[in-house]
């Protein structure tokens, strides 16, 4: 990852964290967030935000990308 993506996923991730810190039930920003985190390494983070995302709207599509996602991530954790 180049210098200036890893320095916009900062960015965003920081922009998510100032969102949150406004409103912790805007879901949508612990959707984005995760994003970042996942492509800057932070990936117990990952974790904790799909937990939070189901927490905050568990609808069954909500719950299904947290599934596959969290399965993704153990997948990718096994591996390496």
């Amino acid at each position: 990852m180049s210098t200036s993506e890893r320095n916009g996923h900062q960015r965003a991730m920081e922009d998510c964290d100032r969102a949150i810190k406004l409103d912790r039930d805007l879901a949508v920003a612990y959707v984005n967030r995760r994003h970042a985190l996942a492509a800057l390494g932070h990936l117990e983070r990952v974790a904790e935000d799909y937990q939070t995302s189901i927490d905050l709207v568990p609808s069954p599509e909500v719950i299904e990308e947290a599934e596959h996602g969290l399965e993704s991530l153990r997948s990718y954790l096994v591996s390496v």
